[in-house]
C-alpha cells in the first residue's frame, strides 16, 4: 500500500466547509474506485501550529491505483470536487509515502475502511517528522527505530503508542525523511506533559530519544482526528 499525506491552508472562514465536502462528497466519491479510500482526516490543534491547516491520509492499492486517483481529479468525476476544495483552501502540499517494515500500520485491506467514515471518540495525535541534517543517514530508518523512545509494542505503557511509520517514495518527496504518527493514549498525560516537560514512559520523538548516527531537525504537529475519520 500507499499513502498520500496532504497537507491542506484552509481558508478561516471555510473551515467548516471544508471538512463537510470532504466527508459528504469527497470521501465517498473517492471510494467509488475499490482501490483507494481516504483514511485519516485531522485538523491542527489550535495553537500547536498553522491555524486551520488540514491534513488527509489517503490510501491506494497501488501505483495503478494511483494513476487512476491522479487521472479523476484532472479530467475526470473528482475535478470539480477538487477546484471546489481549491476555492477553500491557499494551497495543498503532497507526498507519497510507503509504511516502513516496522510500522505497525502496513494498511488495512482498503474494503474493510467505510466509504462514508465512521463514528468514534476524538482522538489526540502526535505527528513527528524526522528530517536528516547530516552524517550516516544510510541506516536511518533502523537507527530512528532503535532510538525511538515511544511504544511501537501496543501492549506497553506509556503517553503515546506509535501507529503508523512512513517515508517518502523515491522522488515522491523529500529524503532522508521519516514521518511517526502517533496516537495519545490519555489527554489528561499529554497536558501534564506539555506543562512540565516530564513525557514518561512511552513519550513521542519529540520528547525524548536515544542518540543517532545522524544530525536531525523535527518538526512536531497536534492533529485531531474528525469523529467521523474513517480511522480513528
Amino acid at each position: 500500500m500507499l499513502v498520500i499525506r496532504e497537507t491542506h491552508r484552509v481558508i478561516g472562514l471555510h473551515q467548516d466547509n471544508f471538512e463537510k465536502l470532504v466527508r459528504d462528497e469527497w470521501m465517498p466519491a473517492v471510494a467509488s474506485d475499490p482501490g483507494t479510500r481516504l483514511l485519516w482526516y485531522f485538523n491542527h490543534a489550535h495553537g500547536s501550529s498553522i491555524s486551520f491547516n488540514v491534513v488527509t491520509v489517503t490510501g491506494v492499492e497501488d501505483w495503478d491505483a494511483w494513476g487512476r486517483l491522479g487521472e479523476r481529479v484532472q479530467s475526470g468525476d473528482l475535478q470539480d470536487l477538487a477546484y471546489r476544495m481549491d476555492r477553500m483552501r491557499y494551497g495543498t502540499v503532497a507526498a507519497i509515502h510507503e509504511p516502513l517494515d516496522w510500522s505497525p500500520f502496513h494498511g488495512p485491506s482498503l474494503a474493510a475502511v467505510s466509504p462514508g467514515g465512521a463514528d468514534h471518540d476524538r482522538t489526540m495525535y502526535i505527528e513527528d517528522t524526522i528530517q536528516a541534517d547530516g552524517g550516516a543517514f544510510e541506516a536511518g530508518p533502523e537507527a530512528v527505530r532503535a532510538a525511538y523512545g515511544g511504544n511501537i509494542d501496543p501492549s506497553a505503557p506509556g503517553l503515546t503508542e506509535l501507529t503508523a511509520a512512513f517515508r517518502p517514495v523515491a522522488v515522491a518527496g523529500r529524503r532522508g525523511e521519516i514521518v511517526l504518527l502517533q496516537r495519545v493514549r490519555d489527554l489528561g498525560a499529554l497536558a501534564q506533559y506539555y506543562l512540565d516537560g516530564e513525557a514518561g514512559e512511552g513519550a513521542p520523538w519529540s520528547a525524548t530519544h536515544a542518540p543517532t548516527p545522524f544530525t536531525d531537525t523535527w518538526t512536531t504537529r497536534v492533529l485531531r482526528a474528525a469523529p467521523w475519520s474513517p480511522l480513528p
